[in-house]
């Protein structure tokens, strides 16, 4: 026993390295039949011997290979990017196996989890027998709890079987602390106007995590009209590409507040450009705390042979807090006035069934996101934006005009403007090392 045992610890490389053909199942059965067939019966035992040798090699130094051969997640190719299938494929992840009945029967099985430093995928089904799966609902505010943090949803999918008997579901959470290994996911169903709280209790497996493919501290910051945003870090698993920067820190902000002047992020649009080819986007989010104005823009997986890595920041929109009084005259010719060096024209000023209407002109994408009329000293707001119409201009640029409406009227008028809201193209591009 002590030479076998000293047999199988040399050869244990070569077996970790093992790839199993998928039709060993039939390779073997059909070798054991040929040998038994050739030889008489006393020797039977000696096929079953080696039979069993084999299965010892395999089950104590491949498990992991014969567990991804035995049991992957099954069913779940409508909820995973073309990314995750791949991983599914090569038996990345977790089984985790568990089941919670609520009073129903209602059954909801945590399939498995995958992690790795961007975050942790939970793939669960719910069944009910009644048919009725389609009308049932998961609490969104779902969250993995562990002995020092709770980790919510950040978004989930699913898809329904024909005979509505059955959901899989994908969902989102962030990445576990490091350490933490004892978790439990409770959720909450929503049958009709009935609910019940459910929990399944599971045991967080790290060396089935993911390590990265690259993690970089970026730290260069793009000049925009508004501000300087600044690309901080960007994390690349193997499940997706996150991408962390601030548009404004907690300093900027309180000196807004002091000078009057502010303005709130509308629309951040950044490429990720991997190989000369851009990352599919699969979304983000930007968010006012304690640190300021930060925002994060997540990505696809990058390629495994990657070579070259740029981000892109294509344009940047924002809602500007500002103060400008215009006075205006009806039926006097157009005039223009700027405004953050955006250029608004005044066509036109009538009245019409005692109303009054202003008329003006942008280029496309410039919005008076919140303005009054005065009229004779009486402050008016705005009812509504009609006859909207776009141009082309003969430099490709777009016009966009349209007529504002206001309720009464007056001798003396005056517009004002206290909202400007616009979006201006920057294809500014940051090259990260990925050496």
């Amino acid at each position: 026993m002590k030479e076998i045992e000293k047999m199988l610890n040399n050869k244990k490389i070569e077996i970790d390295e093992l790839k199993v053909p998928e039709q060993l199942e039939d390779r073997l059965r059909g070798a054991l039949r040929e040998r038994t067939s050739k030889k008489k019966i006393k020797h039977k035992w000696k096929v079953k011997a080696a039979a069993a040798f084999i299965a010892v090699i395999l089950v104590g130094y491949n498990m992991n290979s014969l567990a991804f051969y035995g049991k992957k997640l099954i069913g779940y190719d409508g909820v995973m990017t073309g990314t995750l299938k791949k991983l599914n494929e090569l038996g990345k992840g977790q089984g985790i196996d568990k089941s919670y009945t609520f009073k129903n029967g209602v059954i909801v099985t945590l399939d498995g989890v995958m992690v790795d430093d961007n975050q942790l995928l939970a793939f669960y089904t719910i069944k009910d027998s009644r048919g009725n799966v389609d009308k049932l609902y998961i609490e969104s505010s779902t969250l993995i709890e562990g002995k020092e943090e709770w980790n919510y949803m950040r978004s989930g999918i699913g898809e329904m079987n024909d005979t509505k008997t059955q959901m899989k579901y994908k969902e989102e959470f962030a990445k576990p602390s490091l350490g933490e290994k004892e978790l439990k996911w409770s959720f909450t169903l929503r049958d009709g106007d009935n609910t019940e709280k459910g929990e399944i209790a599971f045991t967080l497996d790290t060396s089935k995590a993911m390590s990265n493919i690259l993690k970089k501290n970026i730290n260069q910051s793009i000049k925009t009209d508004e501000t300087k945003i600044r690309f901080e870090s960007i994390t690349a698993s193997p499940t997706k590409t996150r991408i962390k920067g601030t548009i404004r820190n907690i300093f900027e902000l309180a000196k807004d507040e002091i000078i009057g002047g502010s303005f709130r992020p509308t629309d951040l649009n950044v490429k990720l450009i991997a190989n000369g080819k851009e990352v599919e986007w699969q979304g983000g989010g930007t968010s006012t705390n304690m640190d300021g104005i930060t925002f994060r823009r997540e990505y696809d997986a990058l390629p495994s042979d990657l070579n070259n890595l740029q981000i892109k920041l294509v344009s940047f929109e924002a809602d500007h807090k500002v103060n400008k009084q215009v006075e205006i005259e009806k039926n006097v010719s157009s005039k223009t006035i700027e405004i953050l060096r955006q250029k608004i024209q005044i066509d036109k000023v009538y009245e019409a069934k005692g109303e009054t209407y202003v008329t003006i002109t942008t280029k496309e994408g410039v919005v008076l996101s919140k303005v009054y009329m005065m009229m004779d000293g009486k402050k008016v707001e705005l009812q509504e934006t009609i006859l909207s119409k776009k141009s082309k201009n003969s430099d490709g640029t777009i016009s966009h005009t349209r007529t504002l409406r206001f309720k009464g009227t007056g001798k003396k008028l005056q517009l004002q403007i206290k909202g400007l809201k616009y979006n201006k193209i920057y294809n500014h591009v940051i090259d990260v090392a990925v050496d």
